[in-house]
């Protein structure tokens, strides 16, 4: 008896494998689940360094460390977050009833990138709030879709801290010198769930993976 040939499909999702998606399905399954690399080129690299050097900056143990050139549009912001003590370059996963999971597990359905958060509390007479704050730097131009990546950050910060009160996401552009913020209320959450899982059932359920000319 022949085995049935198992059809090749993406079974796990992020914003930015959702992104290839829906520029092109054939390039999604190419890269994602033919595990074509795609070849290097200077704004990926760039992005990749000033990431790590914003990491590095922010988390540095001397008092006063040099902010690199490609930062210096976001001096003030840069100085108040090394304030903050954040969290960089964190890894989450979550499975398909949105627990948190091992990044490498099987069970991992979508994963998130952080490049840097922190707990904000602010006291209110006898009551204390707490925010979870999201910062994503983007090198190059602003991009409408990521007001919906901000969202993402959200939802993944919500499910990480359930008690928090609100989160605050805001897209860093280094290179213009704009910064671009939402902010979402823990209420938020189901809502957030139901919209993300809309957005992606196609893409998981898919087997053909038709072009895009």
């Amino acid at each position: 008896m022949t085995p049935t040939l198992k059809l090749a499909q993406i079974t796990a999702w992020s914003f930015s494998r959702l992104a290839d998606y829906q520029k092109c399905p054939l390039l999604a399954k190419f890269k994602h689940v033919d595990r074509l690399k795609e070849p290097a080129n200077v704004y990926m690299e760039k992005g990749t360094r000033v990431h790590e050097d914003a990491a590095l900056y922010v988390q540095a143990k001397v008092q006063a460390p040099v902010l690199p050139i490609a930062l210096t549009r976001f001096k003030e912001e840069f100085i108040q977050l090394r304030r903050e003590h954040p969290i960089c370059e964190q890894q989450w996963a979550f499975d398909r009833q949105w627990l948190s999971c091992s990044w490498f597990g099987p069970e991992a359905w979508l994963r998130i990138v952080m490049d840097a958060h922190y707990l904000k509390t602010v006291k209110q007479k006898t009551q204390r709030r707490t925010s979870v704050v999201v910062i994503d730097y983007k090198t190059g131009k602003l991009h409408p879709e990521h007001e919906q990546q901000r969202s993402l950050y959200a939802l993944g910060a919500m499910l990480m801290y359930p008690d928090a009160e609100e989160v605050a996401v805001q897209h860093w552009y280094l290179d213009a010198g704009e910064l671009q913020a939402s902010v979402f209320p823990a209420a938020a959450l189901e809502g957030l769930k139901t919209l993300w899982w809309m957005d992606t059932k196609k893409m998981l359920a898919d087997t053909v993976f038709k072009p895009t000319p």
